[in-house]
C-alpha cells in the first residue's frame, strides 16, 4: 500500500502531526507563560488555555459540516490553514501582551480547524474498508506522537529563543504546507453515489508520481 501510496500519506500524516505539535507545544509555552509572567495560574489559567482550542473546535465543526467530499475544497483549506498557521506564528514574535497574543493565536487555531477534518475526510477514504482500520489508526497514533513531542520540544526552544521559536514554528508549517501543495494533487470529481472500494478518494488523488 505504502509503496504506491506513501508519498501523499506521509505528506498527510506530517501534516497532522504537525498541527497537533505545534497546537500543544504553544499551549505549553502559553501555560509556562500565564505562571511565570502573571501569576496565573489553576482555573483561571485552563479556561484562558482553552480559548485556542474553542476557536479550533467551532473551526473544525464548520469545516467538517461544508467540505463533504470535495476533494479540490479540501486541498485548498488545507493550505489556507497552514498558511494562517504560519502568518500567525511568524506574527507572534511582535506580540508580547497577553490579550493580543492570544487573538493572533487564535488565529492559528483557526487554521488548525480547518486542516484537521480535511486531512480526516482524505486518510479515512483513502482506502478499502479491509485497510481502513490500519491506514486511520496509524494516523492517530502518528499524531499524538505529535502531541507527545510537542511540550518538550518546546521547552527546548524556549531554552533557545523567542523568537527563534516562533520562528521555527513558521518555518515547519510553512514547509508542510508546500509539501501538502505539491504532494496531493486531485483529479476532477465525478459524480457518484457508489461507495465501493474501488470508488474511493484516493482514486480521486493523483500523486507526483504518476
Amino acid at each position: 500500500m505504502f509503496k504506491h501510496e506513501g508519498r501523499w500519506l506521509f505528506t498527510a500524516y506530517l501534516a497532522g502531526a504537525t498541527c497537533l505539535f505545534t497546537l500543544f507545544g504553544i499551549l505549553f509555552y502559553l501555560s509556562d507563560t500565564l505562571e511565570t509572567q502573571y501569576n496565573i495560574d489553576g482555573v483561571l489559567k485552563g479556561s484562558i488555555l482553552a480559548i485556542p482550542l474553542l476557536f479550533m473546535m467551532t473551526t473544525s465543526l464548520t469545516t467538517g459540516s461544508k467540505i463533504g467530499k470535495d476533494l479540490k475544497r479540501m486541498k485548498k483549506v488545507i493550505i489556507i490553514g497552514f498558511l494562517l498557521m504560519t502568518i500567525s506564528f511568524a506574527t507572534l514574535v511582535f506580540f508580547t501582551r497577553l490579550v493580543p497574543f492570544i487573538a493572533i493565536l487564535a488565529i492559528s487555531s483557526i487554521g488548525t480547524g480547518l486542516v484537521l477534518p480535511c486531512l480526516n475526510s482524505l486518510i479515512t477514504g483513502s482506502v478499502g474498508a479491509a485497510r481502513r482500520g490500519f491506514v486511520t489508526s496509524l494516523y492517530g497514533s502518528v499524531r499524538f506522537l505529535g502531541v507527545a513531542a510537542g511540550p518538550p520540544i518546546f521547552e527546548a526552544l524556549m531554552n533557545w529563543t523567542r523568537t527563534g521559536m516562533f520562528l521555527t514554528t513558521a518555518g515547519l508549517t510553512l514547509v508542510v504546507g508546500l509539501l501538502c501543495m505539491l504532494l496531493i494533487h486531485v483529479k476532477n470529481q465525478k459524480k457518484s453515489n457508489d461507495d465501493s472500494e474501488t470508488n474511493t478518494l484516493f482514486k480521486k488523488l493523483q500523486l507526483t508520481t504518476e
